[in-house]
């Protein structure tokens, strides 16, 4: 049980740096060996609805895909998909904010296995979901 706390707050740590930090531009040799970074704002989204997990999932993609030098329209995307930088940053994030709400989206949009994967658990879903 332990463990798992250690290994959820490292994450948490991981997904701070890479997503939810401002981004800074390069200064020194030490800066270049730390990962890109972009700040997403929720504070004006509803985490206890889905309509506001959404947004907040599409804000955390975006950023991803700014963090990890790729795009949307980028052949290679469309083609197969997010790339490893991308699902990495998306998935700390997710567990860094650790909403129900976004979690589900989250499973919603990658699968369980994918999920399951980056230690994200899935929500049981009720009729008021």
């Amino acid at each position: 049980m332990a463990n798992k706390f250690v290994e959820s707050s490292t994450r948490a740590f991981l997904a701070l740096a890479v997503i939810i930090a401002a981004s800074a531009p390069v200064c020194s040799q030490a800066d270049e060996l730390s990962p890109p970074s972009r700040q997403v704002s929720y504070s004006n989204v509803n985490l206890n609805s889905t309509e506001g997990a959404r947004k907040l999932y599409s804000r955390i993609y975006t950023a991803a895909n700014y963090a990890c030098g790729t795009s949307d329209s980028d052949t290679d995307v469309m083609v197969r998909g997010p790339g490893p930088c991308v699902k990495d940053a998306v998935a700390r994030a997710v567990l860094k904010v650790n909403s129900p709400k976004l979690t589900q989206v989250y499973v919603e949009k990658n699968g369980v296995e994918v999920a399951s994967t980056f230690g994200i658990g899935s929500v049981t879903r009720t009729a008021s979901n």
